[in-house]
């Protein structure tokens, strides 16, 4: 087996194990046999465009990649840049209505919301809270 399709074979692997996101660089730090980054840049163009695995971008062009088995369900922290990854899926009825709507199959969506972490939150409370005192 060549060394791209175990690098491709590991990474989907590790994917489909855990509910989680995972960028490139770390990826490459924790595959066997530890390939380069090339590799593992190649690996993951792969297995996206054949819908083996997702990917998503939230600040900038750094893409971090999901297993192509999940929608993706994301909730960020606009001040830190926290990114949380859920399995609940609320989207289900808006599916329904847009393939109803539209007659559209739908075949995967990603769900994005954004706000403040609790730290964050706090940390903006308290600064308000200096600026009018």
């Amino acid at each position: 087996m060549t060394k791209a399709l175990t690098t491709e074979k590991s990474i989907e692997k590790m994917m489909d194990a855990e509910f989680k996101l995972f960028d490139a660089a770390g990826l490459a730090s924790l595959l066997p046999g530890k390939p380069d980054l090339s590799t593992v840049y190649r690996a993951l163009k792969r297995l996206e465009q054949e819908g083996r695995i997702n990917s998503v971008s939230f600040f900038g062009e750094k893409k971090y990649y999901y297993s192509g088995k999940e929608n993706g369900h994301f909730l960020i922290c606009r001040e830190c840049h926290e990114i949380k990854m859920f399995p609940h899926c609320p989207s289900k009825s808006i599916e329904k209505e847009l393939k109803e709507e539209f007659s559209y199959t739908i075949l995967g969506h990603k769900l994005l919301f954004s706000g403040l972490c609790s730290d964050c939150a706090r940390a903006l409370a308290k600064r308000k809270e200096r600026s009018q005192g």
